[in-house]
């Protein structure tokens, strides 16, 4: 949370870290998971990284950490792994970073992260469905006309809105983030897929 009792999303924190890594480490990979805004991927390039897009998951980054010598690896579940703590966590590392941020740019960190708002995310929307890979198989279908990802679970991206829809590891549940370039078509987009869901 921000110094206004404010929750800030995963990926913001992943696309914050990224910029100031990149300054220090030009040209690295950074690995981000498919759940993440299209802020992270775009930061990533425009200070001169490797954008890698991952399954979520620590046992699932880890080894692609390893074999593509990433820099900095992300969940939105706010897990950041880094390849100079041999490719684990390091939540005081993030810490720190942040607090010589906030002290570089001498302005609250309410004011920082907002910077990186420039897409409408849904947040997790959760559905509890019994034949999740029925649901999953219909998706893909009523979708084809979107760009079609099966990295982990279910992405499908047009050119100004995208979701991912993933099975939950532990519970009966499927798991949808959704994010437009318009709040409008976000909220639109999500009852849609939402009636697709539930059918």
């Amino acid at each position: 949370m921000d110094e206004q009792a404010t929750p800030v999303r995963g990926d913001i924190v992943t696309a914050i870290l990224a910029k100031m890594l990149l300054e220090k480490y030009p040209g690295s990979k950074i690995g981000f998971e498919v759940r993440s805004s299209k802020i992270v991927s775009e930061t990533i390039q425009q200070n001169g990284g490797v954008p890698v897009l991952m399954p979520a998951g620590y046992a699932k980054m880890k080894p692609i950490m390893e074999q593509e010598h990433i820099l900095l690896a992300a969940e939105t579940s706010m897990h950041y792994m880094f390849r100079e703590n041999y490719n684990n966590e390091s939540p005081v590392f993030v810490s720190a970073a942040l607090l010589l941020l906030m002290s570089r740019e001498n302005k609250p960190f309410s004011q920082i992260w907002r910077e990186y708002l420039k897409y409408y995310h849904s947040g997790e929307i959760n559905f509890e469905i019994e034949d999740k890979q029925k649901v999953l198989v219909e998706l893909e279908q009523k979708c084809r006309d979107g760009k079609i990802s099966k990295l982990d679970g279910l992405t499908i991206e047009y050119p100004d809105w995208w979701f991912n829809i993933r099975s939950s590891n532990t519970e009966n549940l499927l798991r949808l983030n959704l994010e437009a370039d318009t709040e409008t078509l976000m909220k639109q987009k999500v009852e849609e897929v939402t009636a697709l869901i539930k059918g």
